[in-house]
């Protein structure tokens, strides 16, 4: 298996599910849903134990724009 590589990022900047929500202003359900469909896990996020996940600061910004558009809709 091949080791995904990308930028480093400070413990600071990496958020749980419930920060991640909290941040977002939506439930975790409704953002591990969204995590899913829109995010590369590995890279993104990844599981840090039974429905709980760990997201860099580009997991945000990414799915800020996804509910920015679905929100346009």
């Amino acid at each position: 298996m091949g080791v995904i590589k990308s930028e480093k990022f400070t413990l600071a900047e990496i958020m749980t599910t419930s920060e991640l929500a909290q941040e977002l202003d939506y439930n975790q359900a409704y953002v591990l849903r969204l995590a899913k469909e829109h995010l590369t896990e590995g890279k993104e996020y990844r599981s840090a134990g039974r429905r709980n996940y760990l997201f860099s600061p580009e997991a945000l910004k990414k799915l800020e724009k996804v509910i920015t558009t679905k929100e346009g809709e």
